[in-house]
């Protein structure tokens, strides 16, 4: 039977959280007076406290990344896709977290199906898995128009983020005969709780200090600075 090695990306395999830091590295290298506009629309409404409301109220709903995500709108494929390889070549590579890099290569070589299951956008992400030889890429994908050319600004379909992960996981698996109990899962946080308990063994990555919820679940945890 087939056994899975599923990491979180964000602050999992890289140390930090790279939706919303892909959009500013956009607005850096290319940006318009659209993107500034909306970029400091977002801060006033951040500044306000309305994000955090909406954050406390309506958690899924993820206000501050689809804000971020709308100063994308109108750009066109080819040049996100390559600005989505400068930015894995400059802001990810250098961030990768090393005693995860080295768990993921040492599931490979003993012949885990490793799969990305990221809220991540594939955008730059493929990259990675491209580089590292990994078949599944389970991501947030960003909507474009029926051309498949411009950007539209906004998430196509759902978010790849709590139990959405683990419906994406088993659509995918669904055909293949899968030993989940001794399959592994990554990430850094409680949200990813429900891929975490999919698994027979759920690991926590945690920075700088341990995690209490990770001891209430009886998670193994890995601690790097």
């Amino acid at each position: 039977m087939q056994k899975l090695a599923l990491f979180d990306f964000c602050d999992t395999l890289v140390g930090f959280q790279t939706a919303d830091a892909f959009v500013d590295y956009v607005r850096k290298k290319d940006g318009n007076l659209y993107m500034k506009f909306l970029n400091l629309t977002l801060k006033v409404l951040i500044k306000l406290r309305i994000i955090a409301v909406s954050n406390k109220f309506f958690p899924s709903a993820g206000a501050s990344k689809k804000i971020k995500l709308l100063q994308l709108k109108g750009f066109n494929i080819d040049k996100l896709n390559k600005l989505g390889e400068f930015f894995y070549i400059e802001m990810i590579k250098p961030k990768l977290i090393t005693p995860v890099m080295e768990e993921m290569r040492g599931l490979a070589q003993r012949k885990y199906e490793v799969c990305i299951v990221s809220a991540g956008y594939s955008t730059y992400l493929k990259y990675f898995t491209e580089e590292y030889g990994i078949k599944h890429l389970i991501s947030t994908e960003i909507a474009f128009d029926r051309r498949g050319k411009a950007c539209l600004g906004r998430i196509s379909g759902k978010d790849c983020m709590y139990a959405e992960k683990v419906n994406r996981i088993k659509a995918i698996f669904t055909d293949q005969d899968v030993n989940y109990e001794e399959s592994i899962s990554y990430s850094d946080s409680i949200t990813d709780l429900p891929m975490l308990l999919l698994t027979g063994k759920g690991v926590v990555v945690s920075r700088d200090n341990s995690q209490s919820w990770s001891h209430q679940y009886k998670f193994k945890e890995i601690i790097w600075d």
